[in-house]
């Protein structure tokens, strides 16, 4: 073959050689067929931009003749963003946001309501935080529509039903600063990043004073009261049930038990390991993965205290990225973004954002890793700063006690589903387990993670064979959604 028809094409423009995809650990088969997917969604879009504006004009109470869809679009893993001008008239925002989920990256095809799940429980954490918690700097709700038609007040009420079944959410356009992912590597500096401290840490002390006696996440109800009845969604759950991966967390679940919570967030682990096609390389990977899950589990509840459970579960913002805050020149906070992974979650998960020394979170080994642990402290210094002024609560004593006892590296872990390995060996068996034990002993504890590991592997290694003939076919297919 030329070299030209050793790559592949994805749905954001992306051409990877042959190789590269190959060796990526997601399942890549399925990201090709985003492709179509993502192009009939922009037709649908396009398709439907008179019922978007009326939609618009009708929650912000001007004539639809003011209001205008502009032609970039902004495109995220999980939404897109269409941004909306709105002309002569006294409305307070002269440009707005219509967010509309991506289906085909929620699972909606193959778990129904997905998408619903998504915009109440992030309509609901608008709604709550506004109320609950005024200071912290979140963007003002107003409106939003579940893919039944049904359309809804800011306050969450039902007003009336449209023929416009995607689903959406209507946000003010962030004016007031730039995102924190464009600027934090180019204008760095240590004041700036005094002040970005800071305000993480307000928002976060704001947020855990809100706690509640059950893990879950806010939603509404059909009446419009918000209850915490919904599972603790983050969008890692629904991305696995996008990749056909069981989760076995219903969506009306709750916990009162952070080790039920965590044994159910392995499970999902184990489920990718099982039924993810090219989810291990070769036998020795493969047995190394069983043996790290196996150890996880086995060492799971030695990391919560007798009290864990009894201390309630506190609000928070599960993962943030840099992409989620705008700052202003002095990285000051302005606005968060995409509310929709928040949830109540167990003290023991909380920790500062892993991107303080801009790497990844599996790059965050040796001597990173000691990088990581002096900006660490450097926002803990902080965090108690503003923790003496803005409340009474000792959080970051806890926040400190599970970092140093290891347990806030499970939350880490097990919401990162293709980086668990990785996290894993370098981070929580250390804990308490020489890595050259372990090298030693990972076939016994893969045999201990299912029955009959080698019939398993086995078929796991057929799995990928197959896998990776099936990536070879669409190298440089012509009409692979491009031409």
């Amino acid at each position: 073959m030329s070299g030209c028809e050793q790559y592949l094409f994805f749905e954001n423009g992306e051409e990877r050689k042959l190789e590269s995809v190959l060796d990526d650990e997601s399942d890549m088969l399925r990201r090709l067929t985003y492709v179509e997917k993502w192009a009939q969604f922009q037709r649908e879009i396009e398709q439907n931009e008179e019922k978007i504006l009326k939609l618009v004009a009708q929650h912000i109470g001007v004539d639809v003749g003011n209001c205008r869809l502009s032609e970039e679009w902004l495109r995220g893993g999980f939404n897109l963003c269409i941004p909306v001008v709105v002309r002569g008239s006294q409305h307070p925002y002269q440009r707005l946001i219509f967010r509309v989920p991506l289906h085909f990256k929620l699972g909606e095809a193959l778990i129904p309501g997905n998408v619903d799940e998504k915009i109440k429980t992030e309509a609901a954490t608008y709604i709550f935080m506004r109320k609950q918690c005024p200071d912290v700097p979140i963007l003002e709700l107003l409106g939003f529509g579940l893919t039944n038609g049904d359309i809804y007040s800011p306050e969450g009420k039902k007003q009336s039903e449209s023929d416009f079944h995607m689903g959406y959410l209507l946000l003010p356009f962030v004016a007031d600063g730039r995102l924190l992912s464009e600027v934090m590597v180019e204008e760095d500096s240590p004041w700036r990043r005094e002040n970005l401290y800071r305000s993480i840490s307000q928002f976060m002390i704001h947020l855990a004073q809100v706690q509640h006696h059950h893990i879950g996440s806010p939603t509404l109800t059909e009446v419009g009261e918000i209850q915490i009845t919904n599972r603790p969604l983050f969008l890692r759950l629904q991305w696995l049930e996008n990749e056909d991966i069981e989760t076995n967390i219903a969506r009306d679940k709750t916990y009162n038990s952070t080790l039920s919570y965590w044994l159910d967030l392995l499970t999902g682990h184990d489920n990718r390991l099982r039924y993810q096609p090219n989810s291990m390389t070769d036998e020795e990977d493969g047995k190394k993965q069983m043996a790290t899950l196996q150890i996880l589990r086995e060492r799971l509840h030695h990391l919560l205290d007798s009290s864990a459970d009894e201390r309630g579960y506190c609000l928070t913002i599960t993962n943030p990225t840099k992409a989620n805050f705008f700052v202003n020149e002095e990285w000051h906070i302005t606005a968060i973004i995409d509310l929709d992974g928040a949830c109540f979650w167990p003290i023991e998960m909380l920790h500062p954002p892993m991107w303080l020394t801009n790497k990844t979170i599996d790059e965050i080994v040796g001597e990173e890793e000691q990088r990581f642990e002096l900006e660490r402290t450097k926002f803990m210094n902080i965090f108690r700063e503003e923790e003496r002024v803005l409340c009474k609560s000792r959080l970051s004593d806890q926040m400190d006690l599970s970092w140093r006892r290891g347990s806030c590296w499970c939350g880490i872990i097990l919401g990162n589903t293709t980086a668990a390995y990785n996290l894993i060996r370098d981070h929580f068996i250390p804990l308490f387990h020489d890595l050259r034990d372990f090298d030693e002993t990972y076939e016994s504890k893969a045999k201990a993670w299912t029955e009959d590991s080698d019939k398993f592997i086995q078929r796991k290694l057929d799995d990928l064979h197959e896998y990776r003939k099936q990536i070879a076919a669409n190298v440089c297919s012509k009409n692979n959604g491009l031409e």
